[in-house]
């Protein structure tokens, strides 16, 4: 572990802002579950923290905690959109045929035997991410996602449903052989909404090293920072 991490992004009012790395879950069974970033945080700051909301483990990039527990509600109303906003970066295959695309695909969930199970389905909750095409060579692109709701792996369903599987996706599509590689999702931006007592409040996430090399080698051009 380096001396400064984990790294912290934002800390402003309660909130903190930490980087994920990729291959570490965000929280674990309970708030002395070393194997995951909550703890971490908690260890490094010498008191407890609470998730306000959770990243897949195979996720980088910003993600936030509460300094006291009665912040987490009003801090997730303030991520809803319109004036909340949650943006990730995706490195996915395939060659878009478009430049923007809203994907309104509801989004099941069921139980089996062997866990539980999340697809695009008519009969899911309603789901909407809105993508953007950044970046495109021959086979891959850099894509840019909204989301203005929460679903589980909502951004990774999407993106496998308008046939851009993200790098690295096993779950949701078939494995590429070409690319070995973790997957390439990364939570770039946050956006929390202003309220009476806070102004509004923005963390921005670099894309890490990983993916900077990643684009690199494809030939795709990552955003400027926001």
């Amino acid at each position: 572990m380096e001396p400064d991490w984990p790294v912290v992004l934002l800390e402003q009012d309660g909130i903190l802002a930490v980087d994920k790395p990729s291959g570490l879950a965000s929280t674990g069974r309970t708030l002395e579950d070393p194997n995951c970033l909550q703890w971490r945080v908690a260890r490094s700051r010498g008191r407890p923290v609470w998730a306000i909301h959770q990243l897949d483990a195979e996720t980088s990039g910003a993600i936030l905690f509460a300094t006291r527990r009665s912040l987490v509600e009003p801090t997730v109303r303030r991520m809803r959109p319109p004036l909340g906003r949650k943006l990730y970066l995706a490195v996915c295959r395939g060659e878009p045929d478009f430049v923007t695309r809203s994907i309104r695909v509801s989004i099941a969930r069921r139980e089996t035997p062997r866990g539980t199970v999340h697809s695009a389905s008519p009969d899911g909750r309603s789901a909407r991410t809105d993508v953007r095409v950044i970046s495109a060579s021959r086979d891959f692109c850099v894509v840019q996602a909204s989301i203005s709701t929460g679903r589980t792996h909502q951004v990774r369903i999407h993106l496998a449903h308008a046939g851009l599987p993200i790098v690295g996706e096993s779950r949701y599509s078939p494995p590429d052989s070409r690319t070995d590689s973790r997957l390439a999702l990364h939570s770039w931006t946050i956006t929390l909404a202003p309220t009476p007592d806070s102004p509004r409040i923005v963390v921005t996430s670099p894309p890490p090293g990983d993916l900077v090399r990643m684009c690199a080698r494809l030939g795709l051009d990552l955003p400027a920072a926001r």
